[in-house]
C-alpha cells in the first residue's frame, strides 16, 4: 500500500472539492429550470383567481395608515395595449436621492392579476435617480398602482388605468 503525504492528501481533497463545486454550479441552472417548470405546472393545474379586494388590502398594509404624499410618484403607462403579455411602464419618484431622501422600496401592482404584486424594487441613493422602466404582464384591463416607501417614513402612490385587449397570466 502506498502511503500519501499530508500535502498530497490536501491537494487531492482540494481537487475533489473543486470538481464537486463545479458540478454543482453546472447543475444549478438545470435544477432552477425544473423548479420553474413545476411551479408553472402547478399554476396551470390550480389556477388562482384574481381578487381585487385582496390586492387593495395589500396596498393598505404597505401604506400602514400613512397618507400618500401627492405628486411624489408619477407613472407613465399607455391607456390601451393590445397584448397583456408586455405592458410598458415608466415610474419616476420625485426625490433628491440622498441618504435622507430616497425611496427604499417601490411596489408595482396590477390589481386584477392573479398575483397582484408585479414587482418590488429596492433602491439606494448611489443609483442617482429614482426612475424605472419595466414591462409587466396584465391578465385583463385594470389599474396599475405604484407605491413608493421613502426613507423618511412617508409614502407616495400613483395609479393609471390600462385597457388590455388580449390578456395574459393564464
Amino acid at each position: 500500500m502506498v502511503k500519501l503525504s499530508n500535502r498530497l492528501r490536501q491537494r487531492r481533497a482540494l481537487l475533489v472539492g473543486g470538481m464537486s463545486a463545479a458540478a454543482a454550479l453546472l447543475a444549478a441552472p438545470a435544477q432552477a429550470f425544473q423548479w420553474r417548470n413545476k411551479v408553472s405546472l402547478f399554476r396551470r393545474a390550480f389556477p388562482v383567481q384574481p381578487d381585487r379586494a385582496e390586492a387593495e388590502l395589500m396596498i393598505t398594509a404597505i401604506l400602514d395608515g400613512r397618507t400618500p404624499r401627492p405628486g411624489l410618484v408619477q407613472i407613465e403607462a399607455p391607456g390601451l395595449v393590445e397584448n397583456g403579455e408586455s405592458v410598458p411602464l415608466k415610474i419616476f419618484v420625485d426625490c433628491a436621492m440622498t441618504d435622507e431622501d430616497h425611496p427604499q422600496l417601490i411596489h408595482v401592482f396590477a390589481l386584477d392579476n392573479p398575483f397582484p404584486e408585479v414587482a418590488r424594487y429596492h433602491l439606494l441613493p448611489a443609483g442617482g435617480e429614482a426612475r424605472l422602466e419595466m414591462r409587466c404582464r396584465m391578465a385583463s384591463s385594470s389599474e396599475l398602482v405604484v407605491v413608493a416607501e421613502m426613507t423618511d417614513g412617508t409614502a407616495g402612490l400613483d395609479q393609471r388605468h390600462v385597457d388590455v385587449t388580449l390578456g395574459a397570466c393564464g
